[in-house]
């Protein structure tokens, strides 16, 4: 576990950073979850990010299990209690189309095998650099219906922050994956950022 390289560096920074954002980003996810309830929809939030987001928390606690990783253990376990609420709505306001279906099931499945197969590292990459793609579904949603929607801006602002602190774990750790994936969040999530402030500000 990394608690015993703790001190005045990188790592310590990094790994603090990510747990005191996480717990920020589960206060962002349940106004996130509030706002698709009480509207009683879940316009341009994407669907696919979500479920991703589901699937890929849990790889992260399966892939940490196995390397003993502190931050990917706690960090995955609160991501994965955190998101599904916002997925569930989803689901039960917008549904699922034929293709999110198909991606549901196919991560489902990667998720299992990636729990039985000793090779953990390959599968964490394979959801990592996915990510990458998936992450893109949010502003995507957001410039396809030219609406910001329920989308809930304090989750965004706080989803940057985070995306941060985990590249500098990631560079504490000198894991490519996680700092590629990492530097990746951060743009999409600035570009988020910006498609929101430009359409809310034209809804006004």
């Amino acid at each position: 576990m990394e608690f015993n390289q703790l001190g005045w560096n990188l790592l310590t920074l990094g790994l603090f950073g990510t747990f005191t954002t996480t717990l920020s980003l589960v206060w962002g996810l349940r106004y996130q979850s509030r706002n698709i309830i009480e509207n009683k929809s879940g316009q341009s939030v994407s669907t696919v990010q979500f479920l991703y987001g589901v699937c890929s928390s849990m790889a992260a606690v399966v892939y940490g299990l196995g390397i003993l990783k502190a931050a990917l253990i706690i960090n995955g376990s609160i991501m994965f209690v955190a998101r599904f609420p916002v997925l569930r709505g989803l689901i039960r306001y917008k549904g699922l189309s034929v293709a999110e279906k198909a991606t549901g099931t196919f991560l489902v499945m990667a998720l299992a095998a990636m729990m039985v197969l000793p090779e953990k590292e390959g599968f964490y990459v394979m959801f990592q650099l996915g990510g990458i793609i998936f992450t893109v579904a949010q502003p995507w949603e957001i410039a396809k219906n030219r609406s910001s929607g329920v989308v809930e801006y304090r989750l965004l602002v706080v989803a940057c922050v985070h995306s941060f602190f985990w590249l500098v774990y990631g560079y504490a750790i000198h894991n490519r994956v996680i700092i590629i994936t990492s530097i990746c969040g951060l743009m999409t999530n600035i570009v988020t950022i910006l498609l929101w402030l430009k359409y809310r500000s034209s809804e006004k």
